[in-house]
């Protein structure tokens, strides 16, 4: 369209005409359709990656990569932390056994973790 406005002749009328209705025509479809997209949000390093001219599922599959990753590390997290609970308990129940039992009791989920 812009090359048929800068090079504008007589003949390049209805080429013109037919490419702006088009365009209002398809910006007017895009109207309609917004209102199914009102809470729909986008993430802006997603925009940012497509304005880098890269694909958007790349960024789809290295945000799954780096979410995976994650995930990976605060379950190693948690596992370390079940393995100090089981080793402070162990340590507790040789020096002060009553009040582990104790707590044990307040805290029926830890009976199963008690050292033997």
């Amino acid at each position: 369209m812009g090359v048929i406005a800068s090079e504008f002749t007589p003949r390049s009328q209805e080429p013109l005409l037919n490419k702006i209705h088009t365009m209002v025509h398809g910006l007017r479809q895009l109207d309609k359709l917004r209102e199914q997209f009102v809470d729909v949000r986008v993430p802006v390093e997603l925009l940012e990656y497509v304005d880098q001219g890269k694909n958007p599922q790349l960024y789809t599959k290295e945000f799954l990569d780096r979410t995976l990753n994650k995930n990976k590390e605060i379950n190693g997290k948690i596992e370390l932390y079940k393995k100090f609970q089981a080793s402070l308990l162990r340590e507790l129940c040789s020096e002060q056994p009553q009040d582990v039992l104790n707590y044990a009791e307040n805290r029926p989920f830890t009976i199963n973790r008690l050292p033997s």
